[in-house]
């Protein structure tokens, strides 16, 4: 008895918000165990949520819905548990494409082994005269009679390439899978005709190359809203010149329940091949067009050509410093309007169309010039980063967001918009502690509701396009996987406005 009460000790069972490996029965059980300060399952209203699972061994995913509800204790100020299975690296209680008729003998056992393993800690605590440390939620207690709704799923960690320092320190922490949480809003919260959620600001995400994840996108995307406990909002891809939205990545995210998708497309290789005078051009535009309007009535964001002052070509603006070749202003207002008007000649009725800026102070001078006009823009999005030590949320976020306000008037109405980040994060900072206190005075910005025109907040956690390991949120810019960084993104990420 005494080893066994060591073993669960060693396991971590005193280590709050450390996950536990126990068997019983032969069958794996995965606790996620929280304080009542930092639950992995915090109380939620019964919801429809996505349900994911996933076979990792054959990298086969598929996804169902079902009702998820959870319930805690009354005693709301001690620590809470989550409970959920973990069988033949599968995560689900119900999988209604795959294991619909072995679900319930599944269930069954599950809740057997939840039931005896509780009575068993119990036991063993009484008998030694220890204080039993977590006060399991009356829902729980009843597992094994069948009458626990519980559904909270955690997945399995997947194993951390990191170094020996960082692996001896911490624990994948409390990894709640994206079904336990329903970022579904209620019926007086339901987004209006352009997408703009009347009650919070959207929280997406564009994701590739963590190295704990499948290099495929879906799982990069899944895994991600695992690490930081709920699903996201939207999923944001791009396409390059030659690339013709959607792929099959996109439509699968644009169908799952409660999540949308922001494309960047660029329709052709510079801006006057766009603006409707070259056939095969518009071809490829209208091709498009019909896969978009194919997945209606679910909508898209839409942007035509992301960050375009980056490449708006020498000579063709009073704006010094340019160094582009995609051409003028003025033609690429001409390609976004032919954009626009192909789109609604072929029906497409299931786009809100999105100004991407890029952020970059020495080009405010062309956001107005570059303006597709107040009549075919619905949101306007910027990208901002953390470049240095010098960076602060205030002087990149928040300096973009005066830009707009002060530019904004009857011609370039940015004000009548909703706003939001189509990219942040910070990729090329060294010291570790300065990205830390980013994600910080994200966090308190947020809460003091300093932005309130910014409706929509996109990380851009990915390695892609040369962009360097220190984007994504749990590694440095040096490449060490830092679970410190990505807890404090956590902090940000998970902050109650963008769980309501």
């Amino acid at each position: 008895m005494k080893f066994l009460l060591l073993f669960f000790i060693f396991s971590g069972v005193f280590l709050f918000d450390r996950p536990i490996f126990v068997h019983a029965n032969a069958s794996p059980v995965f606790f996620c165990i929280g304080t009542s300060t930092n639950p992995p399952c915090g109380k939620r209203t019964p919801r429809k949520a996505v349900t994911h699972s996933k076979n990792l061994s054959q990298g086969i995913e598929t996804r169902a819905s079902s009702p998820v509800s959870q319930t805690v204790s009354s005693a709301s100020s001690l620590q809470k548990s989550c409970v959920t299975a973990n069988s033949n690296n599968r995560y689900s209680l119900t999988d209604k494409d795959h294991d619909k008729d072995r679900a319930p003998l599944r269930r069954g056992l599950l809740q057997e082994n939840v039931a005896h393993l509780l009575e068993l800690l119990q036991k063993l605590f009484k008998h030694f005269g220890i204080p039993f440390p977590y006060r399991i939620s009356k829902q729980i207690s009843h597992f094994g009679t069948g009458q626990a709704t519980y559904s909270q799923q955690c997945p399995s960690p997947v194993p951390v390439k990191s170094p020996a320092s960082a692996a001896s320190t911490v624990s994948p922490t409390a990894i709640v899978s994206p079904a336990s949480i329903s970022q579904a809003v209620s019926s007086n919260c339901q987004p209006n005709a352009i997408l703009e959620n009347p009650c919070r600001p959207w929280f997406g995400a564009a994701v590739y190359g963590d190295p704990h994840a499948a290099a495929n996108v879906i799982s990069q995307f899944t895994y991600y809203e695992s690490i930081i406990g709920h699903p996201l909002d939207i999923f944001h891809d791009y396409h390059p010149a030659g690339s013709i939205p959607l792929n099959g990545n996109e439509i699968y995210f644009a169908k799952r329940s409660n999540t949308y998708i922001y494309v960047n497309w660029k329709p052709a290789s510079n801006w006057a091949a766009a603006d409707g005078g070259n056939a095969t051009i518009n071809a490829e535009i209208d091709k498009a067009a019909a896969s978009i309007k194919s997945i209606a009535p679910h909508k898209i964001f839409l942007t035509i050509w992301h960050e375009p002052e980056n490449d708006v070509s020498p000579g063709t603006s009073n704006c010094s410093g340019l160094k582009g070749s995609a051409g003028s202003p003025a033609q690429y207002k001409a390609m976004w309007q032919n954009v626009e008007n192909r789109f609604a000649a072929d029906g497409v009725t299931n786009v809100v169309w999105v100004m991407n800026y890029m952020g970059y102070a020495q080009w405010d001078c062309l956001v107005p010039q570059l303006w597709p006009g107040n009549n075919l823009v619905n949101w306007v999005t910027y990208d901002s980063y953390s470049t240095s030590t010098s960076s602060t949320w205030a002087n990149t976020i928040g300096r973009m967001y005066g830009v707009l306000t002060n530019d904004s008037n009857n011609t370039t109405n940015f004000l009548s918009k909703p706003w939001g980040l189509a990219e942040f994060g910070d990729c090329t900072t060294a010291n570790q502690a300065h990205v830390y206190q980013y994600y910080a005075e994200a966090k308190a910005a947020l809460d003091a509701n300093l932005y309130p025109n910014i409706k929509m907040y996109m990380v851009y956690d990915s390695n892609g396009n040369n962009a360097g390991m220190g984007c994504l949120t749990d590694y440095s810019k040096a490449g060490i996987y830092d679970p410190t960084e990505q807890a404090d993104f956590n902090a940000f990420a998970d902050d109650p406005i963008f769980l309501k």
